[in-house]
């Protein structure tokens, strides 16, 4: 049923919808908070994959299962629905402009020499892996971090890269 509801709207009232429709971050009347106190694994690896995938039933399943609340299909209108899934848009694009603000560091000539680029195909595992310390065992502990705690570690880890690169230059022209 939930699938179905923004299934049938063709491309122009969509992107209409996009443009215009209400937001909104309440599930049967409870406020959620922010995807950014949600788990790291859920906001860059599900809901991603979910919303691309359309799987809006899924979707709104997998936000009851990280706020602990009960799923129930009939109890959640259209209104709700659209508002809440345009809402998990919106914040997924938030993300992922701080993200291109905050963390981006192209990589140095020699790194995409060496081919660092093919890192890439493996998405939020580098992120994932690296903050695990290497250890796969630790990589479930990651994910289920706050996202905002991943995102902190993650802009601390760049700007002591950058003082150490700077540093590391000083240090050399003074030889």
């Amino acid at each position: 049923m939930v699938n179905e509801i923004l299934n049938n709207i063709n491309k122009e009232n969509f992107d209409l919808l996009l443009k215009l429709g209400k937001r909104g971050n309440y599930l049967y009347e409870i406020e959620l908070p922010g995807l950014i106190y949600m788990s790291y694994g859920f906001v860059k690896i599900e809901l991603p994959d979910l919303l691309t995938k359309g799987s809006i039933q899924e979707l709104l399943q997998s936000l009851c299962k990280e706020r602990n609340i009960a799923f129930k299909e009939e109890a959640v209108s259209e209104k709700e629905i659209t508002a809440l899934v345009l809402w998990v848009k919106d914040e997924l694009e938030q993300i992922f402009k701080l993200e291109s603000e905050y963390l981006s560091n192209p990589p140095e000539p020699d790194m995409i020499a060496a081919g660092v680029k093919e890192l890439d195909e493996m998405g939020e595992i580098n992120v994932i892996d690296s903050l695990a310390g290497g250890d796969v065992l630790k990589w479930d502990l990651v994910k289920a971090l706050p996202y905002h705690v991943v995102f902190d570690k993650l802009r601390k880890n760049l700007l002591e890269a950058r003082v150490n690169k700077n540093y590391q230059r000083i240090i050399t022209r003074k030889k």
